[in-house]
């Protein structure tokens, strides 16, 4: 973050930013080092593993999206 030193806080606006938890705990392990604030949307069905890892590495907000089963009479 020294390249942008105005910046506050990023946002990852990617629906399927967690989708893949293997995915998200590489990406939570290389951002961790570089101690900024973060934000993303996430999956309501997200694990507790993940949602730690997220956390450790500087997330401090989720949007969670959640879709409605629309049932056929």
């Amino acid at each position: 973050m020294n390249a942008f030193p105005e910046i506050k806080e990023i946002f990852f606006d990617d629906d399927t930013f967690n989708y893949r938890k293997a995915r998200t705990l590489e990406l939570c392990a290389k951002l961790k080092p570089l101690q900024f604030t973060w934000s993303c949307t996430s999956r309501v069905t997200t694990d507790y593993e993940t949602l730690k890892a997220m956390k450790d590495a500087g997330c401090r907000l989720l949007i969670v999206g959640y879709d409605r089963a629309t049932r056929k009479s």
